[in-house]
């Protein structure tokens, strides 16, 4: 039972990482073996050892599972309430906390409640004479099982395992290593209690039966090998096969996620005539010049999205986890930022740079704390408690970005990883006849001209006199532009600016200008040029603090950290081949509107009044956010069915596979008796089926628990049997086809045969299913060797 408890309390390791959970781990296990000690030597019954199992938890648990109030003994009230509220609450915080734990609250009271309870309750149940000891096998297993269930969604190596490559391999290992463990504790007990039994018979002793039991340790060895084997090498096959899902993975705020709408499909709401001069928030920091909202690095062609529609809510790789304690920050230099939020509502948190920390202020402080989830790959931030919005505050502590210029980027691929049914071809046309090169010097010049040749404009109709973004932008001449950042949307920004140039080929930038929208279209036409070229893009909704440089002039950037509904922008960041993420403003510009130029270069056909009182503007159809091509539409219909299909089919296989390794030796033993059997009744010669159906009819009857032959007769081993009619009838036709001058028939050897089949089937209605179950697995009848066969 200790080294089942050790075996899981390593397994552990990687949810802790801290020198502090070995010594709890120690203490936990050191206790749980004291108090089922002392619970089996006094004979307790089981509510008096429950209740002493839970005094040392709570107890012991302050100090062990909560080290903080050793060094601040004003904890102690704090650590109490964690460690009872940790077989409640300790499973949801271990889900949603980012691995490692270290020692970040009561989190290390949910290990030290099951190291505490598993091995001395395993104790306790399996050393007693009891028919319930059994049940102390799944209890030993636990804290293997509470390893591999609130593990990583990785499966990985660590540790002394950190150089083998075999995917799930640690996971494999506990598993194997906590069931020998415990198969052999088994084994020494069963042992342990027959010899105590005859032992306590009054000195009846048996000779050892050394082949026997050389055979049977053989056997048992062999299984064993062979399991370890099959687990090792499927495994990683498994692993490769299904990402690896465990609760964590559908923990709350993936589900949370999964509802939250698209923020880019929202953004042009922050213009609106209600929200443009709210404020949403205000931050002050210094350092930075960027306020993150969101990152979306996904696009299916309809939204761009915060995680992978191919690999669901439950993708590792877009996990949101809570900060358990102060993370390790990227490059650059320490960020500190206070923010205060205003009439924003939603659930991201406006954060900046690489975040390591963040305090929240007030009395919901602790649920605000609890609430907040952060993914270091994307760099943004959510909160999911009720209480977060208007009126939170609380202080950051990150790590400034790293800068890097983008024409000096280098693409990290050679070729673009959109499929290529969501990208429009005017798309790469437009590309195309830019002739502008690669590299990041290609890329700058191609986001340049597409900003240059845009025209800014937030809403489909004639916003109301003082709109605030209309003041922004000056002298502003407005032009339609309709939401939604589907492909075709995409598609009719570029086909636009196609047609313009083809039809003007030497006109200038501010002569092509041809392409309504605002961010919202910028930012995901900018990252698919980006993709096109070789480099991974993400879409980033924020807000700009500051931009001396005038690139922010389309969407003007915070007053003095007092973010509006105005100020929120969206940008692009694509990776260099370093890693490094580069922000790229895609805001089109606003002071040269569509056509003018072109219309003073072009001589008019006939002479035309125009009157300016009867203009009508010509409202474009109705935008919907998730119009797409149908085609499109339907192809990605076909594949998620194709891939329901296949991920119903791998899972079948899995299962299947296990249940073949569950069942095959099961099999394997009813296939070799069966072919037994069927190879004695078809034996060449009569007497040879009849020797064969004696035979038959002893295994029968040894495997549903008679005795062995030994030296008997065929006669007395049937009495010792239970001397059934049709047995003795089996015997002496089994006599006188062995000793009997003349040979048997075929028909006498086909009549033989019929009384060993009646005589089977008697044999396993004098029992229950168990016991044909049993008799049809049981292995004694294939141990018994030729000298204990009759001739």
């Amino acid at each position: 039972m200790v080294l089942a408890a050790v075996v899981g309390a390593i397994g552990m390791w990687p949810i802790y990482e801290d020198p502090w959970f070995t010594v709890m781990a120690a203490s936990a296990i050191a206790l749980s073996i004291v108090v089922g000690s002392i619970s089996l030597v006094r004979s307790w019954v089981w509510w008096r050892t429950a209740i002493a199992f839970v005094a040392v938890f709570v107890v012991a648990g302050i100090p062990l599972a909560v080290p903080a109030v050793l060094t601040d003994p004003s904890l102690i009230p704090v650590a109490l309430v964690g460690v009872i509220s940790a077989p409640v609450t300790g499973p949801n915080n271990l889900l949603t906390l980012e691995l490692p734990l270290g020692t970040y609250q009561a989190t290390l009271a949910p290990a030290f409640l099951v190291l505490v309870a598993a091995p001395g309750t395993a104790l306790a149940v399996g050393a007693r004479r009891s028919r319930w000891w059994g049940f102390a096998a799944p209890v030993a297993l636990v804290p293997a099982a509470f390893a591999i269930v609130f593990g990583a969604t990785t499966a990985a190596t660590s540790g002394i395992l950190a150089e083998v490559s075999i995917p799930g391999l640690r996971e494999a290992l506990i598993g194997i290593a906590s069931c020998t463990t415990v198969l052999l504790w088994m084994l020494w007990r069963s042992v342990t209690v027959r010899r105590l039994a005859l032992r306590e018979g009054g000195g009846i002793r048996q000779r050892p039966a050394r082949r026997a039991a050389l055979g049977r340790a053989a056997i048992g060895t062999s299984m064993l090998v062979i399991a370890v084997i099959a687990a090792v090498s499927i495994t990683p096959i498994l692993t490769a096969l299904h990402p690896r899902t465990v609760p964590r993975s559908a923990s709350e705020p993936l589900i949370r996620l999964a509802q939250e709408p698209s923020p880019l499909s929202t953004y042009r709401a922050m213009f609106a005539a209600g929200t443009a001069d709210e404020v949403l928030f205000e931050i002050t920091t210094a350092g930075v010049d960027r306020v993150r909202l969101a990152t979306l690095g996904f696009y299916d062609g309809q939204l761009a999205r915060v995680t992978d529609p191919a690999g669901g809510i439950n993708d590792p790789a877009t996990a949101y986890t809570r900060l358990p304690s102060a993370r390790l920050g990227g490059g650059g230099d320490g960020v500190r930022a206070d923010v205060v939020i205003g009439e924003y509502s939603g659930l991201w948190v406006p954060t900046v740079g690489t975040v390591s920390a963040i305090a929240f202020d007030g009395a919901d402080r602790a649920a605000l704390a609890d609430g907040f989830f952060y993914d270091a790959t994307a760099g943004s931030g959510i909160d999911i408690s009720p209480v977060y919005g208007a009126g939170t505050t609380y202080t950051l502590r990150a790590a400034a970005p790293a800068s890097m210029d983008l024409s000096a980027a280098t693409p990290p691929r050679s070729a673009p990883t959109l499929d290529e049914s969501i990208v429009p071809a005017s798309l790469t046309q437009w590309i195309r006849l830019q002739e502008a090169g690669g590299a990041g010097a290609g890329l700058a010049e191609l986001i340049d001209r597409l900003r240059q040749r845009g025209y800014l404009s937030h809403a489909l109709e004639t916003p109301p006199p003082g709109t605030g973004w209309v003041t922004d932008l000056g002298d502003y001449t407005f032009a339609p532009s309709r939401a939604g950042h589907s492909t075709d949307r995409i598609d009719a920004l570029f086909a636009a600016l196609v047609n313009r140039q083809t039809q003007f080929p030497d006109a200038t930038d501010a002569e092509l200008v041809a392409a309504v929208g605002d961010d919202e279209q910028f930012a995901v036409a900018a990252a698919m040029i980006a993709d096109q070229l070789g480099f991974p893009s993400r879409i980033v909704v924020g807000a700009r603090l500051q931009a001396d440089d005038g690139s922010a002039a389309g969407v003007p950037p915070c007053e003095e950290g007092t973010c509006r509904g105005r100020n929120i922008t969206a940008w692009v960041e694509v990776q260099d081949v370093s890693g490094t993420w580069i922000p790229v403003d895609i805001t089109p510009q606003h002071e040269i509107p569509m056509d003018a130029v072109v219309e003073e270069r072009r001589d008019p056909e006939n002479a035309t009044d125009v009157e300016s009182e009867r203009a009508e503007v010509v409202k474009p159809p109705e935008a919907d956010p998730a119009d797409a091509d149908p085609r499109a539409s339907d192809d990605q219909q076909i594949e998620s069915d194709l891939s329901s299909l296949v991920l119903a089919v791998q899972i079948a296989g899995s299962i299947l596979l296990v249940l073949g390794i569950l069942l095959g030796p099961l099999a394997g033993i009813v296939a070799v008796k069966a072919w037994r059997r069927r190879r004695r009744r078809h034996a060449a010669l009569p007497a040879q089926r009849i020797s064969g159906g004696w035979d038959e009819w002893v295994d029968a009857t040894i495997d549903s628990g008679g005795p062995l032959p030994a030296t008997r007769t065929r006669s007395e081993f049937v009495e010792a049997a239970g001397g059934a009619d049709d047995a003795r009838a089996l015997a002496v036709l089994a006599d006188r086809a062995s000793f009997a001058d003349d040979s048997p028939r075929d028909e006498e050897a086909a009549a033989f045969w019929r009384l060993v089949d009646r005589e089977r089937e008697r044999l396993g209605e004098a029992g229950s299913w168990r016991d044909r179950m049993r008799a049809a697995l049981s292995l004694r009848s294939l141990r018994r060797g030729r000298r204990d066969r009759l001739p």
